[in-house]
């Protein structure tokens, strides 16, 4: 779900994970989920991320999470790594992302660990973690991972070599579905184009970045593309709100049944469906609102 950019579909499954876990007494099986609570809350600057953090560490100084310790260990990282980025500190990002553990979570996170180091002034860093990705590029030929060893080699080349590889990237980016590590390299190779004076070629990749970010709620990446595309010369335009929220009778139903506080067994007994179908349904409502949780689809005006 998070690598897809159905983020709201991770924070329902953290969510649901967090309430089994509690409610069965096990609180040690609550750290996978809070610490995913706690990425998002980074990612997208959420009020919530101190609160998720200090109930994470709190609940890893308690309790042994044996075989979860590594996966919980990188995903913590991986969150105060993207919560100095976006306040800036790329020494304190690096510092954060170069210590994961687990291979895969590295290779997840591997757009923003290889960006890390660059703004950091680690080119040793980025350039080895790119070659070794591209070891696991070269074997499976998987899209995503072609696209961010494409990403880190155009991060580290030089000038002559950097668009190429950039273009690169997004031709793999095509095929990979990955819409986040997308805009991230769309972002970056605004910043050349507009860098290297080519200011009208930098401003369609920064509005597509600006605009996934956006969809993504990822408020500290879009105020930074948003900062490039002024520095391009152009105003980025506002989103009519009246344009973002579209949906159908059944789902405008559900909405405001679920906004009035009924839960989703409720409201599909309101309805005459299955709670799986409410499940679908408000999922799809969350993506077009631009929420990610029942409070926030309550404080949307649905007519």
């Amino acid at each position: 779900y998070y690598l897809s950019g159905d983020l709201v579909a991770v924070r329902n499954a953290a969510e649901e994970a967090l309430a089994l876990g509690s409610s069965i007494g096990q609180p040690a099986m609550t750290a996978p989920p809070v610490a995913w609570l706690a990425l998002l809350a980074a990612l997208q600057d959420r009020d919530d991320y101190d609160h998720r953090l200090a109930g994470l560490e709190a609940l890893v100084a308690k309790h042994p999470l044996g075989i979860l310790s590594d996966p919980v260990h990188d995903l913590t990282r991986w969150a105060k790594g993207l919560r100095a980025a976006s306040s800036g500190d790329s020494v304190g990002a690096l510092h954060h992302l170069a210590r994961f553990r687990l291979p895969v979570l590295a290779r997840m996170a591997a757009p923003e660990r290889i960006e890390a180091a660059v703004r950091a002034g680690d080119q040793a860093a980025a350039s080895g973690w790119t070659e070794e990705l591209a070891r696991f590029a070269d074997a499976t030929r998987r899209p995503w991972a072609l696209a961010t060893v494409a990403y880190g080699r155009a991060l580290t080349a030089g000038h002559g070599d950097a668009e190429a590889l950039f273009q690169e990237s997004l031709r793999h980016h095509d095929r990979a579905g990955r819409p986040m590590d997308a805009a991230r390299t769309q972002l970056a190779y605004g910043e050349w184009l507009r860098r290297s004076q080519r200011r009208i070629d930098a401003r369609q990749h920064l509005r597509d970045a600006v605009e996934t970010f956006h969809d993504l709620r990822a408020a500290s990446l879009a105020a930074r593309a948003n900062q490039e595309l002024r520095a391009s010369g152009e105003t980025p335009r506002k989103r009519d709100p009246s344009t973002l929220v579209k949906l159908t009778p059944t789902e405008l139903q559900i909405a405001q049944l679920v906004s009035s506080g009924l839960s989703n067994k409720e409201v599909a007994t309101q309805c005459w469906i299955s709670p799986r179908t409410v499940a679908f349904h408000l999922r799809n409502i969350f993506a077009k609102a631009g929420v990610t949780s029942r409070g926030e689809l309550a404080q949307v005006d649905l007519g």
